[in-house]
């Protein structure tokens, strides 16, 4: 496998990678929104929620995908 065919494989992982965990995400804040009552503790599950996203992005770019 050549340096250009490499790359386009770890972006495609990637993409698909972050397209899935960006859906899931979605469902989960949605699943909050429909199930939590507005509170401070709600607005932290979403920020903790947001920021795992960021977290597990960034591995996935520093490490690659599995």
């Amino acid at each position: 496998m050549n340096i250009e065919e490499e790359a386009a494989k770890f972006r495609n992982s990637y993409e698909t990678f972050s397209e899935a965990l960006t859906e899931a995400a979605s469902n989960m804040g949605q699943y909050y929104n429909d199930n939590l009552y507005t509170s401070e503790e709600r607005a932290n599950a979403q920020e903790r929620l947001t920021e795992s996203i960021m977290w597990a992005k960034k591995a996935a770019d520093l490490h690659g995908v599995k």
